[in-house]
């Protein structure tokens, strides 16, 4: 019974904590744009191309309704 006790007192504590950790970390505010993080004219390309490792293909027939012509 002491141990069901002492398990149950360190979740518990454990929970508060968390609580408590996950609380300071609210001074951030999520962005849907990456625009606030880049400096204006700070990132240029100097390609427009894109480089795969890897390539997978996948295709379906499309069903057909014939039974109306």
């Amino acid at each position: 019974m002491n141990y069901v006790v002492a398990i149950i007192i360190g979740i518990l504590i454990g929970v508060v904590i968390a609580c408590i950790q996950k609380s300071a970390l609210t001074s951030v505010h999520m962005q849907h744009a990456a625009a606030e993080y880049i400096k204006r004219n700070s990132l240029k390309f100097s390609r427009k191309t894109d480089t795969y490792l890897y390539k997978r293909v996948e295709k379906t027939a499309i069903p057909r309704d014939n039974s109306g012509k």
